[in-house]
């Protein structure tokens, strides 16, 4: 499939450095060219050894090793939530794959070791684009759609004002909620669309707040560089 608002990415580009989860994707695939495997459990999750490993190695925003072990004794492949979505995505994709109660890398992933613009340029739109980011809420909610009908008005809002929130976000695209309280609208801004852009390193977290629901967000350096959308102050509806 071919993603036109995507240009490729030079494999020293240092932008590539705020590429959370192909960053990640490739700490894992290295591991495992390294170590020849990683050990499963019986329900075929990353044994503990290693997810120990993959919290020290990502120091993922948000779920660094000293935020997981102050909720959790011992860490299992779902308390880190990243690697549990690498584990599927990689698996998905075929660079990696299982062996009885082993984690083993493909020949496709091995293509990719020494090219980490190559591999953002393939794991960041087949997430974006191809996985139902409304899946943690089950069937109770209806998705928003598409992240690509996003991607323009945020391209406009953030460059006109930043950093941007979900309840900003909410106001701008669909005007103010109703009501005071809880807002589902701003909940799936959030879910779906503004963690996803950060957890692929096009938009960043800039949080002075607990709550997640206040968290800012800017653009790194590899918005502008991964999307052809030029910069622009009209915002387009997403009604």
């Amino acid at each position: 499939m071919v993603y036109p608002l995507f240009q490729p990415m030079q494999d020293d580009d240092p932008a590539l450095d705020k590429a959370l989860l192909s960053r990640s994707a490739l700490q894992i695939l290295h591991y495992l060219e390294t170590e020849g495997s990683i050990g499963l459990t019986q329900s075929r999750f990353f044994n503990r050894k290693f997810v120990q490993w993959a919290a020290e190695a990502f120091a993922w925003p948000g779920y660094e090793p000293e935020t997981l072990y102050r909720y959790n004794k011992v860490l299992n492949e779902h308390d880190l939530p990243p690697l549990d979505l690498l584990h599927w995505l990689l698996h998905e994709l075929r660079l990696i794959r299982h062996a009885k109660l082993t984690c083993r890398l493909t020949r496709n992933g091995k293509a990719f070791l020494d090219r980490p613009g190559a591999l953002f340029d393939f794991l960041t739109p087949r997430y974006l684009f191809e996985v139902d980011h409304s899946v943690p809420f089950g069937t109770v909610r209806t998705p928003l759609g598409s992240i690509t009908q996003f991607l323009a008005p945020l391209n406009a809002l953030i460059h006109a004002t930043k950093p941007i929130t979900s309840a900003s976000l909410r106001e701008a695209l669909f005007g103010a909620p109703r009501q005071i309280g809880y807002d589902e609208l701003q909940s799936s801004l959030q879910c779906e669309v503004l963690m996803p852009l950060t957890w692929v390193g096009l938009l960043e977290e800039e949080r002075e707040s607990t709550r997640t629901l206040d968290t800012g967000y800017t653009k790194t350096p590899l918005w502008n560089r991964a999307l052809g959308i030029p910069v622009t102050n009209h915002l387009q509806s997403v009604h």
